[in-house]
Order: structure tokens, then sequence, then C-alpha cells
């Protein structure tokens, strides 16, 4: 840089000896640049003007460097805010590994078979919701929405569909069945039964928005033989849109909902009730794909009671509840009469309806988190609590659990400890002449039962039950290592040689 700001200036030299090649050679008091001589002679001259191409070309040269060099340290602080900035965003060093996030469906029955004892039904609920992986967040079909039981134990409710006007009473759910209003409190039966979301206080995952809708038609029930009537009963689905803080995951929405379907409303199947099973999920999931700020990489998660399991089988449990249920129905002869449907005909319209929904939500390219191999939950003995998909996410592990309840059998004894969830599903003991609306819950077993063990379909499951399932979000682990070592090289002040980014 001195060179290149300051004049060249060579002292001449006063006399130049010949060598004995007789070539000139600088006398004593020259000076040397380089290599050559420099002199008073021609031959002296022109080495210095050599040396003078040499010196400018060397300080252009400087002049460039210094000017690299400069710029290198202006984009190096750049470089380094804008990897400070990444790095703020992405999960600490394991963080991805211990923070997933984990969804529960929990079918609360309209508390027709919760504890009396609430201290024990806090305890028993403590323990299904605990464990190394608690649910972030629980979406909660048949809640009552002036009830909220789980907010003593850690939980804090964000979307209830009675809040918002989407839900009807208990009674008018049940269509006034005096059976079934049997099976819960009378102060129960006026209250409005819903859907919920609720998110764990301490999770990592934050809301970012939230919403209802009502997802069932203006329909009316119509026909006789014994059966329910009147306005179809509402449906609706409430929905979290989610993000983990501090993060770039992607933002999850999770959906809950309970479809139309049931003991009551599958007797019109016959009717128009196939095709309402078959829009509901559509209308789901026409609001995720409706959602403000949508992005490509956005995750959707319907999560519910079908009322039906994913396949129809000949000799599957939902061929078993035709002929108990609804093969005998006076109102479904009477309907496949109005329709001349033959009487070997029924049965195939009936596998249609119950299982339209997961054929609107295959045809839409969602997928199903798990399938009938976790095993039942239903008092018919078939799966029909699910969760399905908008892509397909790795499913890092699965939880099933029943919480025991006490109304309609005495072999639930509250005192025992609820099983761990590796013990589940445990056998369920089948129960003598069990009355029609109660709900049974199965016995703990004393010792832990095999993990591959799986409950008979002619006994009878709970009706409360609970699914888990912890899905992976995250990003891969070493771009944040990676990201870490960009910033503590960019921390030196050195200029680290060859560096590239």
């Amino acid at each position: 840089a001195i060179l290149a700001q300051a004049p060249l200036q060579l002292p001449r030299a006063s006399a130049v000896s010949p060598c004995s090649e007789g070539c000139p050679r600088p006398a004593v008091g020259s000076r040397l640049v380089g290599r050559l001589g420099i002199g008073s002679g021609s031959s002296g001259i022109m080495a210095l003007e050599d040396s003078r191409q040499v010196v400018n070309a060397l300080a252009e040269d400087l002049r460039e460097m210094d000017k690299a060099l400069r710029d290198w340290k202006a984009q190096r602080v750049e470089l380094k805010s804008a990897v400070q900035r990444l790095i703020d965003v992405l999960p600490a060093e394991g963080q991805g590994k211990t923070t997933p996030l984990v969804v529960m469906t929990l079918n609360l029955q309209y508390f027709a078979s919760y504890p009396a004892d609430q201290e024990q039904a806090l305890g028993k609920l403590k323990q299904a919701l605990g464990g190394p992986n608690p649910p972030d967040v629980i979406c909660v079909q048949e809640g009552l929405a002036s009830r909220d039981v789980l907010k003593d134990v850690g939980f804090e409710l964000i979307i209830c569909t009675g809040a918002l006007k989407l839900a009807q009473s208990v009674r008018e759910m049940v269509y006034s069945d005096a059976a079934a209003l049997k099976a819960c409190a009378e102060e129960n039966h006026d209250q409005l039964l819903c859907n919920q979301l609720y998110l764990r206080k301490d999770s990592a995952w934050v809301v970012e928005d939230k919403g209802a809708e009502r997802i069932s038609s203006d329909t009316t029930l119509e026909g006789g033989g014994n059966r329910v009537h009147g306005p179809l009963a509402i449906r609706s689905m409430g929905w979290l849109k989610l993000k983990k803080q501090g993060t770039a995951s992607p933002s999850v929405f999770v959906m809950c909902t309970h479809i139309t379907g049931g003991r009551f409303e599958d007797q019109y199947f016959v009717q128009q009730l196939a095709e309402e099973r078959l829009r509901q999920p559509e209308r789901c999931i026409d609001v995720f794909k409706g959602r403000k700020g949508a992005k490509d990489d956005d995750i959707g998660i319907l999560v519910g009671d079908f009322n039906a399991t994913e396949t129809y089988k000949a000799d599957g449990p939902m061929n078993s509840y035709f002929k108990f249920g609804i093969k005998g129905s006076e109102g479904v002869k009477s309907d496949a009469q109005a329709a001349n449907i033959p009487e070997d005909g029924i049965e195939s319209i009936f596998a249609e309806y119950m299982v339209s929904p997961f054929k609107a939500i295959k045809e839409l390219n969602w997928t199903f988190a798990y399938g009938d191999e976790i095993g039942v939950t239903s008092a018919f003995g078939h799966l029909i609590d699910h969760m399905a998909m908008s892509k397909k996410v790795p499913v890092k592990s699965v939880e099933d659990g029943w919480i025991p309840c006490a109304s309609g059998s005495s072999l639930a004894d509250l005192s025992r400890p609820l099983p761990s969830p590796a013990q589940f599903p445990c056998p369920v003991l089948p129960l003598p002449n069990p009355p029609a609306q109660s709900c049974f819950c199965p016995t703990p077993l004393p010792s832990p039962a095999p993990a591959h063990q799986r409950p008979d379909l002619d006994e009878i499951p709970p009706r409360e039950n609970s699914w888990r399932r912890t899905f992976d979000l995250d990003g891969d682990p070493p771009v944040v290592a990676t990201t870490n070592s960009w910033a503590d090289m960019l921390d030196s002040d050195e200029d680290p040689p060859g560096f590239s980014l």
C-alpha cells in the first residue's frame, strides 16, 4: 500500500565498472533492485525501466488485494449476521429429538362413564396423559362445553365448538332417546355436546390461528320403524394452526371432528346419509386447502371419530354390527323396499355407507397414520378413531390406551394403577348380559400384558379411549450442526484460508 501511494524515486549510480565479460557492473555506492544492477550506462537505464514496471505491477496487485480484503471483511459481517438469523430460527442441538408433535384423540362420551370420584378421576387423567411423550394437542369428541377436566392436568382449552354455537345439547344429539339419556347424569342432558382442542401449557408448539366450521348439512331424518327422527344432528370441526416456537418447522393444522354416524343415524343409511358421510371429511379438508397464508410445506392432520373402520370385511366387526343392529331394523327394511333394493343387496349399500369417509380422504391423496392393527375403540369391536394426514409424515411412535371408568361395570377397579402405554392394549374381560347403554371398561392386568396381545372382537372394549401419535416434523439434525460450525468460524477474527460458502 505504501509503494502504491508514494512516487518511485531511484538514485542514479555515479559510475559503472565493466565486468570481465564486458557487461556493465554497478560501482560501489550503486543500489540493487531485485537482481538488476542500476548504473548510468544504457544497460542500467533498461534495467531501471524494467524494475519500475515490476514494481508498478506489484503495486497494482497490492491495490487489488487490499480491495478484496476490505470487501471480504464487509461481506463477512453481513454473512455472519445472516447465519446468526438462520441459527435463531433453527432448533437447538437435540431439540428436534426431544420435542416432536404428539397428538391425542380422546372421546369422553359426554361423561356418561366418567368416574364420580373427582380425585380418582384426576389421578387417572394424569397417568393417561403423562409419560415420556405427553400429548401436545388433545382432540376431544363428545365433550361438554360446560365442563373442563383437562385444565387441572396441564392443558389449556383453545377451541370449543359449543362456545362457538356450532353444537347441540346431549338431548338433541341422541335424538331424545330415553335409554341414551339415562346413561348420563340428568344435569348433563341439556349441556352442549361438542368437539374441543386442547394444547399442553408447556408445549413447545404455539397457536398461530384457530377456528371452527360446521360440516353437516340441513338434512332431516324421516321414517318410522321405531327409529329416531328429526333434523340431522349438527356436526362440526375445530382446528388449530400450530408452529414450533424458535424453529423453522412447518406449520401444522390439527383438525378435530366427529363424523355423522352411530347407532341412531346408521339406520338411515339407505336414504341420503351415505352422501353426507362422504362430504363431511371433504368439507374438513376444504378448510385446510383454503387456509390463509398457505405454504407448500404446511401439514394437515384430521383427527376424530369416524364411526367406522377403514375396510369392510365380510366376517369383520362391521359385518357383525350390521347383523346385530341394522339388518333387522323395520325402518331399514322399509327404506330398502321403497328404494327397490333386494334384501341381499342391503349389506353392500351399508358397506359403502360405512367406508365412504375413507374413500373421500383417499381420493384427496391424504394418508392415514395407522390402521386397525392397533386394536378396537368401539363397543361393537372395531376401530373408529382415526388420524389422516395431508402428506406422508414419519410417525415416530405409537401409544394407545384406555381410561378405566366407573359406570356400567363392577370390573373397573379405580384403586388399581392404570397400565403404562407399553402394556397396552390389554385383554378386555367380557361381561355377562351387558346393559345396552352402559360403558364397559377393561380391568387392568396385575402384570404387563404382551405388546402383541389384542382384544378379541367378540369381547367388549371400552368406549372412553385415547390414541396418541407422535409425528416427526423437524429438519435433519446435521443441518443444525453445520450451521453452528459456520457461526463458530465466523466468530473468529482471522481470515480462514480457502474459506468458501
